[in-house]
């Protein structure tokens, strides 16, 4: 018996039920519904308490992270923070191995357009992987998280 964990699970994959080698899979979004051999928990979350709620400042630090694929929309929300507001950016996106050729040439690319970027904003970006401990720590270096999923992949439309 063989049983698989996701996350960035859409609804419609979950409709569609096991199409691989697993018996079970299970979805870390508790706002799905449950069917074909699928269920649903929510996301773990590690103990943290080294750092202090930031205080607020003029300037929003805003971040985010995860593996690269387009579906994510990493450029826009880039493009977005730096055209509605003055902030810093600090991104962490990874290379995912399993990837495509294609998406990773477009990860290559949207390297390079936050490269150039970088001149004329105040934008950090991190491509390494990572512990447990220093992913959260990044998270918590920010004012907020924020994600711009396509609600092209989120629904399955």
């Amino acid at each position: 018996m063989h049983l698989a964990l996701g996350h960035d699970v859409p609804q419609s994959m979950i409709d569609r039920g096991i199409d691989s080698d697993f018996n079970f899979r299970i979805a870390l979004d508790p706002t799905l519904e449950e069917r074909n051999n699928w269920f649903t928990t929510v996301r773990p979350l590690f103990n943290y308490s080294k750092k202090p709620l930031s205080t607020y400042t003029e300037t929003p630090t805003i971040g985010t992270f995860g593996f690269y694929f387009e579906h994510k929309n990493f450029e826009y929300l880039v493009k977005y923070c730096l055209q509605t507001v003055k902030c810093k950016l600090n991104l962490h996106i990874t290379e995912a191995h399993f990837s495509s050729d294609s998406t990773k040439q477009n990860f290559k690319r949207f390297i390079n357009f936050v490269n150039e970027l970088k001149t004329k904003f105040d934008i950090n970006l991190s491509t390494n992987y990572v512990t447990d401990e220093e992913q959260i720590n990044f998270l918590s270096n920010n004012d907020i998280n924020l994600f711009f999923y396509s609600s092209l992949i989120v629904t399955g439309k």
